[in-house]
């Protein structure tokens, strides 16, 4: 039996939720709902210090989780890095990894946050996980827009392209419901 595991990003700067709270805002909840009702167990864990994120402590918590190579893993944003860079890292492999809004990259001058984004994608993981799928929306960032292209290109993705979502958050998207997304993890 295949489970889920759903990792967020970061924060919008205006964002008015404490830290704790973050994995229960946009289509997250929805998702797990719909997915469990769909028989897949799913968590969505609140990722440590998710304005600042230091790598080594997503990874400690994530270790945490049921992962196998029969998981889904989705990453949204800042998600997706995380995800590759353990994939990459741990040279683990699983069943599917569904990569929403991809943001490789940061223009901060912080240089704890640019460590989080200093990696290289292990090619491999193609090998090693059997579906990679990759949303992105026209009115997304450019830069998201070019990690989704590097992705696609590199890994051998597939494109899920809904053009007016924006960033993949509640209000770019219409609302919390993202029925695209479980229709790729309960096929």
């Amino acid at each position: 039996m295949k489970n889920c595991v759903i990792i967020h990003g970061g924060p919008l700067t205006d964002t008015p939720i404490e830290p704790h709270n973050l994995h229960t805002l946009y289509w997250h909840p929805w998702t797990k709902q719909k997915l469990e009702k769909g028989g897949i167990s799913t968590v969505v864990p609140p990722m440590p210090n998710p304005w600042n994120p230091v790598y080594e402590e997503w990874k400690e918590e994530f270790e945490k989780l049921p992962v196998t190579e029969g998981s889904v893993l989705i990453g949204h944003s800042r998600g997706v890095a995380f995800l590759l860079r353990w994939l990459s890292e741990t040279k683990k492999s699983a069943h599917q990894l569904i990569l929403v809004a991809p943001n490789l990259q940061t223009e901060s001058l912080d240089r704890e946050l640019q460590k989080f984004y200093d990696f290289e994608i292990d090619l491999a993981i193609s090998e090693r996980v059997t579906d990679i799928v990759v949303f992105t929306s026209e009115n997304d960032d450019v830069e998201n827009m070019e990690s989704a292209k590097l992705l696609v290109s590199t890994l051998n993705c597939r494109l899920v392209n809904l053009p007016t979502h924006g960033h993949f958050i509640t209000e770019e998207m219409g609302g919390n419901e993202f029925p695209e997304l479980v229709a790729e993890v309960i096929k």
